[in-house]
């Protein structure tokens, strides 16, 4: 199985479990409704008697009045309401047998008015506002209550009011619901008026009971949607209905809560699983394109052992033969070809050093200046060779540094530098002292005049095993260590390396090292 098939192969069974969970919720979601149903439909008959049995109780009986007002016969006590005497009018206004008035309205409540006129704070005005509202009510009833302090009990006779008016057409045993709130209903005894605050109050005290809203509906009214179950109430009647309905979340967050921890579980795996893939994907890709570089690297240490071996051999059989005009030639050559298998052996033995963490630095006080000349005549052969001098531009600085070190860096440097240069070409070599900060530096530059280094390519020169261009083309020698050693080198200086575009052309490299070592 290729990688790319893990991701299908590991991400698609957690997608798949996340449709089922969805599903599996929406399962559970109905479930829950239903239930919810069903329990409503078991209690609905009782809270139904229960909420009937509460307003028949809290129903209250509101007197009636003839309209118009039916005229009575004259007495002796009308002359009592055209006077002054308050205990005459006290006794009239206490008399049930009182009856009306010529004009039809109540002695009662006439007599009462006269008190309230003639001494005001001889009755209550709650007395007077139940004998003008209940015990005698009449048309005067309206008018008297908007002149009493505050309009005392005209907001409750303007409610009756308005119920007896709907009740006027209503048959014994029938109801009606008022516009705002209650109902009347209309017995074979009289008008009864129940207010909205009674119904809300007995709703609320059954709801409080159970784990169901009731809600009233009117007749002709239609439930909402959310509405669990309805049924007929025996009181009021006339197709008055109870409904009961509970808050969506209170069966849906139970539900609701299990999806949200699946459901972040699953994100959670997805993500872990997702990442955990991805870190796969480039540790596996890391690993074959480092496995890839390896095999580079071998191959292009065994071509590079191989040359120099091969010209060794050959020269030593020819002079084992005596078959050489110059011998010291031949002695010459076979040195540099040695010095060369030596450099390549000693970059390679490095590079094993720094990968096992076993590269230790010896630090010194060097002069700077002779370590360069003293590498520069180490590459002079394979320069003369390419006919490439070299132009030299040293300060005089000491440093402390690992002068091994710091030579096969310059080494590696310079061998770069004669690679890619045309043959004639010039290789600069510079050393200053700068100053950045508070801190003293040493700067080594290798210019070159080759071709130059792509910008996109200067990231990963320095890089185990990166080279430029493609490996089987074995454009230039080389193993793709160099620049990698060079790097290290540097960093355990304290210092870095830094590539950059030479002047007029080619490849500018800077050695940036500290003058002294802080734990020197």
């Amino acid at each position: 199985m290729t990688l790319r098939w893990l991701y299908p192969a590991v991400l698609g069974p957690l997608v798949l479990l996340s449709v089922l969970a969805w599903w599996g919720t929406r399962a559970q979601l109905k479930a829950a409704w239903a239930e919810a149903r069903e329990e409503a439909e078991r209690v609905a008959p009782a809270i139904a008697r229960t909420l009937a049995e509460d307003l028949e109780a809290a129903a209250k009986r509101l007197p009636e009045y003839p309209l118009p007002p039916v005229p009575g016969t004259a007495s002796s006590a009308d002359t009592i309401l055209d006077g002054t005497d308050l205990a005459a009018l006290a006794r009239l206004r206490d008399d049930p047998e009182a009856g009306p008035s010529p004009a039809g309205l109540p002695r009662r409540a006439l007599a009462a008015m006269r008190i309230h006129q003639l001494a005001p704070k001889a009755q209550s005005t709650g007395e007077l506002v139940e004998l003008l509202t209940r015990t005698a009510p009449s048309v005067l009833t309206s008018p008297v209550l908007r002149e009493l302090p505050g309009q005392a009990g005209l907001a409750d006779w303007q409610l009756a009011e308005g119920a007896r008016q709907a009740a006027r057409d209503l048959e014994p045993g029938q109801s009606r619901w008022l516009p705002a709130g209650g109902f009347v209903h209309r017995s074979q005894n009289g008008l009864v008026y129940l207010c909205d605050r009674q119904i809300q109050a007995k709703l609320r005290a059954l709801g409080s009971a159970t784990a169901f809203t009731p809600v009233l509906l009117h007749p002709g009214a239609e439930p909402a949607s959310d509405l669990l179950v309805t049924t007929a109430l025996s009181f009021p009647g006339n197709g008055t209905r109870l409904a009961l309905h509970t808050p969506a979340g209170l069966i849906e967050a139970p539900v609701r809560r299990q999806q949200g921890w699946t459901f972040a579980l699953l994100a959670v795996a997805i993500l872990t699983a997702g990442l955990a893939l991805f870190s796969l994907h480039r540790a596996v890709a890391r690993e074959r394109r480092l496995a890839d570089l390896k095999t580079q690297f071998v191959s292009s240490v065994s071509h590079e052992l191989r040359a120099p071996l091969g010209s060794i051999r050959l020269m030593a059989e020819a002079l084992q033969e005596n078959s050489v005009p110059r011998p010291a030639e031949f002695h010459s050559l076979i040195a540099r070809e040695g010095g060369r298998l030596s450099h390549l052996i000693e970059n390679v033995l490095d590079f094993a050093r720094i990968e096992d963490g076993r590269k230790r630095y010896h630090f010194e006080e060097s002069d700077v200046s002779a370590l360069i000349h003293a590498t520069l005549e180490l590459m002079q052969p394979p320069a003369a060779q390419r006919e490439i001098r070299f132009e030299i531009e040293l300060e005089d600085v000491t440093a402390t540094l690992d002068p091994g070190a710091i030579q096969q860096a310059l080494v590696n440097l310079l061998d770069n530098a004669l690679k890619y240069s045309p043959e004639g070409a010039v290789v600069r070599v510079t050393a200053s002292q700068v100053r950045r900060g508070d801190s003293e530096l040493l700067e080594i530059r290798v210019s070159d005049e080759g071709p130059g280094i792509p910008e996109k390519d200067r990231g990963v020169i320095f890089e185990r095993f990166h080279r430029l261009g493609n490996e089987l083309r074995r454009e230039t020698p080389g193993t793709g260590i160099g620049l990698s050693i060079v790097r290290h080198i540097a960093r355990g200086h304290g210092g870095s390396v830094a590539v950059s575009d030479g002047t007029p052309c080619g490849t500018c490299f800077t050695l940036t090292l500290p003058i002294e070592r802080c734990d020197s």
